[in-house]
């Protein structure tokens, strides 16, 4: 499955080069959930997530030709939304990042983190405070791949793809965000911050 996907991508981006217009369109549609999932991890705003995202795309079609392997399309655009997301954050002035975007407790249940009880705190929102706050002191590395597998249900094979890296990379990244974003709530839990 995986090979299919790239080699598609490789004929479409090959297609993309000479100019061909729906092979890029084809490109967004494949690739737009996971970028939209990738800036999500730096805009609590819909609209700023989406605004990152077709700038990036923009960015994309304007280089395509410099892409050496079209099968490698997925990396190649998730590193275009990242650094569009990171340089739109620069320039911007009312700076939103994922510390307020994650208000999903869905997200903390799928991660494995224990749901709060009424004694430890007063409320889903308060929770729901701790763990944007949480998420926001991941390294970037580790947020992106939380929210392209929680919030986007993706395989550790898709997310590979996406982020340019193996397997195992994912599997050790997602590992340690699950175990820093254990370690962040109880820090935030016992200090109430």
């Amino acid at each position: 499955m995986r090979d299919a996907v790239l080699t598609d991508d490789a004929w479409l981006v090959s297609r993309a080069k000479e100019g061909d217009h729906e092979a890029f369109s084809e490109l967004v549609s494949r690739h737009e959930r996971a970028m939209l999932a990738i800036a999500r991890s730096y805009f609590a705003s819909e609209d700023s997530v989406e605004d990152a995202v077709q700038e990036a795309f923009v960015k994309a079609f304007q280089a395509i030709r410099q892409i050496d392997n079209g099968s490698r399309f997925a990396g190649w655009m998730a590193r275009i939304t990242a650094t569009t997301c990171v340089d739109t954050l620069r320039s911007r002035s009312d700076r939103v990042s994922l510390a307020e975007f994650a208000s999903s407790v869905s997200i903390t249940l799928r991660v494995g983190i224990r749901a709060p009880t009424p004694a430890t705190l007063a409320s889903k929102a308060e929770y729901s405070e701790l763990l944007k706050a949480a998420l926001g002191r991941l390294p970037e590395d580790q947020r992106v791949v939380l929210m392209l597998r929680y919030a986007e249900d993706m395989s550790y094979e898709r997310i590979a793809a996406y982020i340019d890296t193996n397997v195992s990379t994912v599997r050790g990244r997602l590992h340690h965000a699950k175990r820093a974003l254990r370690q962040i709530l109880k820090g935030l839990e016992s200090t109430g911050s």
